[in-house]
């Protein structure tokens, strides 16, 4: 795949016809994501050009090429922009502690029996 992308193929094209881990599929698309997250990728990254592609390097089990689309400068997300982000991350923290006062409320008002299984 690295020579038929050097030779002006659509890595996008190339990316679906040899791509073989399916299970985290994004049509290869990956980003935008800070410097220092996703390990040897992401150094890779950082470390090229808008248009260029990476040789192959090994990543989580087996080997990767990537192709830098674009760089966004370095900002902070508007609230709006995190919104969704930050309820989700506070209703996954807290879900057990929801749960138990909707138990406790129910268990006030109706004869309730746990069954486990």
């Amino acid at each position: 795949m690295y020579q038929l992308a050097l030779k002006g193929n659509d890595f996008t094209e190339l990316e679906k016809k040899y791509q073989q881990n399916r299970e985290t599929r994004t049509n290869g698309v990956l980003g935008p994501f800070t410097k220092g997250s996703h390990g040897r990728l992401g150094e890779s990254a950082f470390k090229m050009a808008v248009g260029e592609i990476s040789q192959p390097f090994k990543y989580r089990g087996g080997y990767s090429i990537i192709q830098l689309l674009s760089i966004e400068p370095e900002r902070k997300k508007t609230f709006a922009e995190a919104r969704e982000e930050l309820k989700y991350g506070y209703l996954d923290e807290n879900q057990e502690k929801f749960i138990s006062q909707w138990y406790e409320k129910i268990k006030k008002n109706y004869r309730t029996t746990i069954y486990s299984f």
